[in-house]
């Protein structure tokens, strides 16, 4: 059985990008609890992004999911999501997806990408 280990989210929504935010997830159960727009629903959009690549519906393709550069006065924001997991034979297994959101004279320019090890 697959087993997640712990998440690290940096620069998604209410996540700081200046600093990554980790959970720990314990075994068999872990409660994710707290006040509205604490970030909740986050992590789990988080785990959902990083285990199958998928945007939530309303996400515009990854840009309204990430803090956006003009709310923050910036002209780039990076971000990641790093998940640890040991997968069926007991092997660690960590997943980064990592990107950047730029804004600048010729528009607004999302990248991002998948690493594994």
């Amino acid at each position: 059985m697959t087993t997640l280990e712990k998440i690290g989210i940096q620069g998604v929504r209410s996540y700081c990008d200046e600093r990554t935010e980790t959970l720990e997830f314990y075994s068999p159960v872990t409660i994710i609890y707290g006040k509205n727009g604490s970030g909740k629903s986050t992590i789990i959009e988080c785990l959902k992004v990083s285990c199958i690549g998928e945007f939530p519906t309303n996400a515009e393709k990854g840009k309204s999911f990430i803090h956006d550069p003009l709310v923050s006065n910036k002209m780039n924001v990076k971000g990641k999501i790093d998940l640890m997991f040991r997968n069926y034979n007991n092997k660690r297994i960590a997943q980064w997806f990592c990107y950047s959101y730029a804004t600048g004279e010729v528009g607004q320019n999302f990248k991002y990408k998948k690493m594994h090890f």
